[in-house]
């Protein structure tokens, strides 16, 4: 009788956990607030949301008060590296830390990834991303020194490639050294047909997609960090990892002034990122 009777207060156990993991099972219902471990971070300013790229592949999309969008990676292991808006699209292209780029489309809802690929390759690993002011390309520099052109209709890679060898064949002698991965990309105000590219060692070359070549050379002795061009192109400003940045004269290729340290004379944390601030009378 006591077997029998413990026997059924097991079954009974047994049936009772099984309802409560059925009431009380954990599942999420909704994202809210700033997420957890974020990594990277992007603005539109033509729509006026911001993106928040985090350490396990989600994506929060904030807008006004009240509206928020999320969106998750495949793989929850893989770390949002860079997240870049297409300027009032609705769209957003991310890179993860295995070097695969996705491609972003914002609706109603949330958002959903339309297209992604991974760049194969040690040579390919990505170090530097643009859009050009047309969005049609995305341009991708890369640690082996290469500019690779992503058509963003199909997000497929294209036939267009700026080789580093090619690059530097107008660089005088004195400085043809491996000027190392591509660290900075940007089209010059005015006219697109010029891209500017920055490499790692300070090397920065003024290319034109139209000849094919490099039309002027721009070198400096410390490794490159960012670079940004004033509102109609005739100079632009590179920072550096001595905690320095230079003005540059799109023209001459030689710096407008001495270097400046912000907190120098000695060389002091790196400028990770600059940017030129156009005031309403800014002519450049």
């Amino acid at each position: 009788m006591w077997k029998f009777y413990r026997g059924k207060s097991q079954q009974h156990s047994a049936e009772r956990q099984k309802l409560q993991k059925e009431l009380f099972s954990f599942c999420k219902t909704v994202h809210h607030g700033f997420p957890n471990k974020p990594t990277a971070l992007a603005w539109d300013p033509k729509l006026r949301i911001a993106a928040v790229g985090t350490a396990t592949g989600a994506i929060k999309i904030f807008g006004k008060c009240g509206v928020e969008f999320y969106g998750q990676h495949s793989t929850y292991d893989s770390m949002i590296v860079r997240l870049l808006f297409v300027p009032n699209e609705g769209k957003i292209i991310s890179l993860c830390d295995n070097n695969s780029l996705h491609l972003w489309r914002i609706n109603d809802t949330g958002i959903e990834e339309i297209e992604s690929f991974v760049m194969e390759g040690k040579v390919k690993k990505v170090s530097a991303l643009y859009i050009d002011e047309a969005k049609k390309n995305l341009l991708v520099g890369t640690e082996g020194g290469n500019v690779y052109s992503v058509d963003l209709q199909t997000f497929s890679l294209s036939e267009n490639i700026i080789y580093q060898d090619v690059a530097m064949q107008n660089v005088p002698d004195g400085k043809k050294v491996n000027p190392g991965s591509v660290e900075a990309i940007a089209e010059q105000p005015g006219n697109p047909q010029n891209i500017l590219i920055g490499y790692r060692r300070g090397l920065m070359i003024l290319w034109n997609k139209q000849s094919s070549t490099s039309i002027q050379t721009y070198v400096n002795n410390q490794q490159l960090e960012s670079f940004c061009w004033d509102p109609v192109g005739k100079k632009f400003l590179s920072s550096h990892n001595d905690g320095s940045y230079v003005f540059w004269s799109t023209e001459s290729g030689e710096p407008v002034e001495e270097p400046i340290t912000v907190y120098g004379p000695f060389p002091c944390k790196a400028i990770t990122k600059i940017q030129w601030c156009k005031s309403l009378e800014d002519t450049g």
